[in-house]
């Protein structure tokens, strides 16, 4: 096998490459994205939502996650407005682990979890914070 020809099979051979990367990085991000976009859904979107909704007020709104996130409650972030507070939670689990605390307060919507007034007791044609948050993402 000749000098040329190994250069050849070289280059055919990083092209391959390059075209492999180029094709699946893209292919695998979006599949990251595809499957875990919720778990990318912050309090402070939450809450945002919630302010264009006529019915779902939201006054005061300030982010408590240093003073509320520790080892008792193992949140990522936390905002606390007079109406709601909003948890994102690092896992599912610990998520419900916390809503489960709460009682009839608290409702969870994967990794978020929503403390306000009666939000055990939603029903399916009440627009509520959370039946809005729900929305805000499809169903597995």
């Amino acid at each position: 096998m000749g000098d040329n020809e190994r250069l050849g099979q070289s280059r055919r051979f990083r092209r391959w490459v390059i075209a492999a990367v180029v094709v699946l990085l893209p292919a695998l991000f979006l599949t990251h994205v595809a499957l875990f976009n919720r778990w990318y859904l912050s309090p402070g979107n939450a809450v945002e939502a919630f302010e264009y909704q006529p019915n779902l007020p939201v006054t005061n709104a300030r982010d408590v996650t240093s003073e509320v996130c520790s080892a008792q409650v193992s949140c990522r972030a936390a905002i606390v407005a007079d109406e709601i507070a909003v948890y994102q939670f690092w896992t599912r689990g610990a998520a419900q682990e916390y809503a489960r605390t709460l009682g009839e307060d608290g409702y969870q919507s994967d990794w978020l979890v929503l403390r306000y007034e009666d939000a055990g007791k939603m029903t399916n044609s009440d627009m509520s914070y959370g039946s809005l948050i729900d929305a805000m993402w499809t169903s597995d």
